[in-house]
């Protein structure tokens, strides 16, 4: 069984996959190109993809936080972009 760690910010995302014997099976980091970022969010789609969503069993999004609701409303743009993006299956 593997799980899905992924960590969103406004400026990258980063996703660990561990057994659950918690072995590291790989790990992803992509800076999101743009300076602002809905630019980022456009540039997403390549950098994302990387990720092997289709080799994991669980996967767990971190909790978003930030100073503002702003902050925190840009890192779900790229949650529902994620998800939109058909990489998660049910």
């Amino acid at each position: 069984m593997n799980i899905l760690g992924v960590d969103l910010s406004t400026k990258a995302v980063t996703a660990v996959m561990l057994t659950h014997e918690a072995e590291l099976v790989d790990w992803w980091h992509s800076e999101l190109k743009g300076k602002r970022s809905l630019d980022r969010l456009r540039h997403a789609y390549d950098a994302i993809g990387l990720i092997k969503w289709e080799d994991a069993d669980i996967i767990n999004f971190e909790r978003p936080a930030g100073k503002g609701t702003a902050a925190v409303m840009d890192i779900w743009r790229v949650e529902g972009f994620i998800l939109g993006c058909g990489w998660i299956k049910e």
